[in-house]
This record gives structure tokens, C-alpha cells and sequence, in this order.
């Protein structure tokens, strides 16, 4: 499964996540899953900037 790093997140409910993230998603590119980056992760593609999470 992809697994793209960004700066920071906005999420559904307008809650801006303010540090790097990891937002896990499948091969079309529908989010499954996000978590707060806490070092370097294997297969992660740094992307930067902001990233909208459209899951809850």
C-alpha cells in the first residue's frame, strides 16, 4: 500500500493536524489510514506540504 509523508493535515472535521503525517492509501488512491510521522519510515514517499484527510 502506498505511503506518502506530508508536512501537515487538515482533517474532515477542520482540525489541522500541525506536524508531518503519513497518509496510508490503496492502489487507486482512496485513504485508508493516517498517523502522526515520528522518524523515517520504509517505502514512505516524502510528498511536503498540505494534505486533506477525507477519512474519520
Amino acid at each position: 500500500m502506498p505511503r506518502h509523508a506530508y508536512h501537515r493535515a487538515v482533517l474532515a472535521d477542520g482540525r489541522v493536524v500541525d506536524h508531518p503525517v503519513v497518509v496510508v492509501t490503496d492502489a487507486d488512491g482512496h485513504q485508508l489510514s493516517w498517523h502522526s510521522l515520528e522518524g523515517e519510515e520504509a517505502s514512505t514517499v516524502w510528498v511536503g506540504g498540505d494534505v486533506k484527510i477525507c477519512i474519520a
